[in-house]
């Protein structure tokens, strides 16, 4: 559990949950934790309500793609192009959550396939492609690991 700072900054020490509401707020969304942190130069003062980031589980054979690769159809439903022997092929997906690396797909895609991530302006199914690898960042930094 990392406590971010008002600078959008994160607090030099890793915290540890201690307990969770079972209930959410309806009206914001919001769920009550109660953590610990170290403190060692006193700079945190007890009481006060602070933004975290939990790590809410870790799942080693995730699929995540850009978030900009995922379109939606017409019905609001996710998809995305695959290339498959050189051309594309515009496949359905099933999405999971939304996390700072990008979209994670639970069904449509499999590790180490080649999706594309830019340029659908110019493509149609079934055309004929030379994909190079996608130099663009992240949306948002990717957390650091917590061990």
């Amino acid at each position: 559990m990392r406590l971010v700072q008002t600078d959008d900054g994160l607090y030099p020490t890793v915290g540890r949950l201690l307990f969770t509401d079972v209930g959410v707020d309806p009206g914001t969304g919001q769920v009550s934790l109660r953590a610990t942190f170290p403190n060692p130069k006193a700079a945190l003062l007890p009481g006060p309500y602070v933004r975290v980031r939990v790590a809410q589980g870790m799942k080693a054979d995730a699929v995540v793609v850009p978030a900009q690769a995922i379109q939606r159809s017409s019905a609001g439903e996710a998809q995305d192009y695959v290339v498959e022997d050189g051309k594309t092929a515009l496949r359905p997906l099933r999405t999971g959550a939304l996390t700072d690396t990008g979209w994670t797909v639970e069904e449509g895609l499999k590790a180490g396939e080649t999706v594309v991530v830019e340029g659908f302006q110019k493509i149609q199914p079934g055309m004929a492609v030379n994909p190079v690898a996608w130099t663009g960042g992240r949306t948002a930094a990717a957390p650091e690991p917590h061990r």
